[in-house]
């Protein structure tokens, strides 16, 4: 109720103030789209995707625009780390909050209590990484 009261008459959009400017956000997506994902990690992202297409448990697997938003995903956090260069980390670290909602569970898998986020678990281990190219 305390939280109710602090309203009061002002509209909270009133107490909004500017954290960037026109000139710095088109230097931040610059920055977040200069960082390099190596062929290697490409295919990675491509391998994860592919074995949500074709789990037994999932009824339907990441599209395309999930790969895309993984790999834009990937780019933005290591940005957000400094780096200039994406890690399999990154993949590891996003690729559950970026494809599970991409991703819909067979009823029967839902029934035996299976949830998507277990089954990216799954993936992410048995999916290689050919780390002979990094």
């Amino acid at each position: 109720s305390q939280m109710l009261l602090n309203l009061g008459g002002t509209h909270p959009i009133e107490t909004i103030t500017q954290v960037l400017d026109g000139i710095k956000l088109p230097q931040l997506s610059h920055q977040v789209w200069a960082v390099n994902v190596d062929e290697t990690l490409r295919n990675y992202i491509i391998s994860i995707v592919f074995a949500t297409r074709s789990h037994a448990d999932l009824l339907l697997g990441a599209s395309p625009r999930g790969s895309h938003a993984l790999y834009r995903g990937i780019q933005a956090y290591a940005a957000l780390q400094g780096r200039d260069y994406a890690l399999p980390d990154d993949i590891k670290k996003l690729a559950l909050p970026i494809l599970a909602h991409r991703c819909l569970l067979h009823p029967e898998s839902a029934l035996r209590g299976r949830t998507v986020e277990e089954i990216l678990q799954e993936i992410l281990r048995e999916t290689a990484l050919d780390i002979g190219e990094l």
